[in-house]
């Protein structure tokens, strides 16, 4: 989709440097660990150690494809924080299931569940977060598809946006795809959250809800 989901900006870890290696066990299991220097970081040392994550992949054997999909993200600083948020140690686990229905449909769902040690934000107590979303995406065409995803976040002690609370977000959105090299992608999202969070830092009252309409076009080649 256009819009990246609460997990993703806030508890993932979008770029880094290290070295990673997949084995695969089975032809049904994989396994992923790595090291890694941090959150974004470019052969710069984020925190005051490595980071690592380890994974499991597992597919069902069914006559559905389902995958089972299981993460650890630890480390100094494996994901990034709100300013001032940086503790000892962070740890976040996410499990994920992937399932297709059938080649028409697919299904995801994603939960995941963080701490960060001596939060000096938090008198340096543990901060915590988790999150949970689902995901359908509809193949109507070979040129087509209809994609929806509804999330729910907790920001429990305001580690990861910066202000404590509870978010959510619905949001719907197609794929077009006329030609190999070319992608439409219009999005409608409605968020809203348990605080006033939203709209221009300028103004003085902000809202605990607003929609946001996008259009994206792929050019891939």
């Amino acid at each position: 989709m256009y819009s990246q989901s609460y997990a993703w900006i806030y508890s993932q870890n979008g770029a880094t440097t290290g070295v990673i290696a997949t084995i695969h066990l089975i032809p049904r299991l994989d396994t992923v660990a790595g090291v890694t220097f941090g959150v974004n970081s470019l052969f710069d040392l984020r925190g005051n150690g490595t980071c690592y994550i380890g994974r499991v992949l597992y597919s069902l054997k069914s006559s559905e494809e389902t995958k089972l999909v299981g993460t650890v993200y630890t480390g100094p600083e494996p994901i990034a924080a709100a300013d001032g948020h940086v503790g000892d140690w962070q740890t976040e686990v996410e499990a994920q299931v992937v399932h297709e229905m059938n080649r028409r449909l697919t299904l995801v769902s994603e939960t995941n569940f963080g701490w960060d040690t001596r939060d000096p934000e938090n008198n340096d107590h543990t901060s915590r977060w988790f999150g949970t979303y689902g995901m359908a995406i509809a193949h109507l065409d070979p040129l087509l598809d209809l994609n929806f995803r509804a999330e729910w976040f907790d920001d429990i002690d305001g580690s990861r946006i910066g202000t404590r609370g509870q978010y959510g977000e619905v949001t719907g959105g197609i794929n077009l795809m006329p030609e190999s090299f070319l992608n439409f992608r219009p999005e409608v999202r409605w968020d809203g959250a348990d605080n006033s969070v939203f709209g221009p830092t300028t103004v003085a009252h902000l809202n605990r809800h607003q929609w946001t309409y996008a259009f994206e076009t792929l050019v891939k080649f």
